[in-house]
């Protein structure tokens, strides 16, 4: 692998610095995460799962299942056959921009901070749209997780499912999370909010309105009242702000705010 110093934590650059990696996974242990994965499965309710292998190192899918055909029209054979590019080929390239840049980014880097044996524990989840064979478009959720290189803690392999949520997915906000694996309950460490269109992502003038308030040191109850509105609805458009910000608090969120002359 690259030197620290070298390293491009893109998904793109990911796929180059590992090309010169020598390190091997041992197929027991990929065995073993499908079949948790599995188990992920089973309580799935949208639908049959794809579940898939990839190695970073060759470029490839090693397992792709039939459950393709079922959300893109694809053959599994035209992934397999086509290495990663047919992966790039459905993914919507506005959706790819922001996974190559930044939610990929942000799983290495969370990677990087956690000890390597522990890397097999955590869920990489996150949205996108998906460009099936009679070219509409699906939107599918991804969860994975990553076998690692003990040299360097990035990932040599990936595997996961993919189900269609095309059903109950009505907007195009990408949510991106990271979450301790436990087939019963969720531990999630890290959540992020992309917007492809930017136009999704600024604020409204209601907002605007409450954030100025906010900064003023005002409570919920002290805005609502001001506004002639419920408390709840205040608190809704805090938390939508902090989402369309990726704040994780309030006072970050004036602090960005500010900065960036939104008030």
């Amino acid at each position: 692998m690259k030197t620290k110093k070298d390293l491009d934590f893109t998904y793109q650059g990911h796929l180059q610095n590992a090309w010169y990696a020598s390190e091997v996974a041992d197929l027991e242990d990929i065995n073993n995460l499908l079949e948790q994965f599995k188990q992920f499965g089973n309580t799935n309710q949208h639908g049959i799962p794809l579940f898939y292998v990839i190695d970073y190192c060759a470029h490839q899918y090693l397992v792709m299942t039939d459950a393709i055909h079922l959300i893109s029209g694809y053959h599994p054979r035209d992934f397999i056959e086509s290495r990663l590019e047919k992966l790039i080929d459905v993914y919507h390239k506005d959706d790819f921009k922001i996974y190559n840049q930044e939610i990929f980014s942000r799983n290495l880097t969370f990677l990087k901070r956690t000890p390597q044996h522990l890397h097999n524990h955590y869920l990489f989840s996150n949205n996108f749209r998906v460009k099936r064979s009679d070219k509409t478009y699906a939107q599918v959720l991804q969860r994975s997780t990553y076998i690692t290189s003990k040299e360097t803690g990035l990932p040599l392999y990936s595997m996961g499912m993919v189900v269609d949520i095309t059903d109950v997915k009505t907007d195009t906000v990408i949510v991106h999370s990271i979450e301790k694996m436990n087939p019963w309950y969720k531990e999630v460490v890290e959540t992020n909010y992309f917007y492809p269109h930017q136009e999704e992502a600024g604020f409204t003038k209601r907002e605007k309105g409450v954030l100025v308030y906010i900064a003023e040191g005002l409570s919920s109850k002290q805005i609502a009242d001001k506004l002639n509105i419920s408390e709840n609805t205040i608190v809704n458009h805090k938390q939508n702000m902090l989402r369309k910000t990726n704040a994780k608090n309030v006072t970050e969120l004036v602090v960005m705010a500010v900065r960036n002359r939104v008030i």
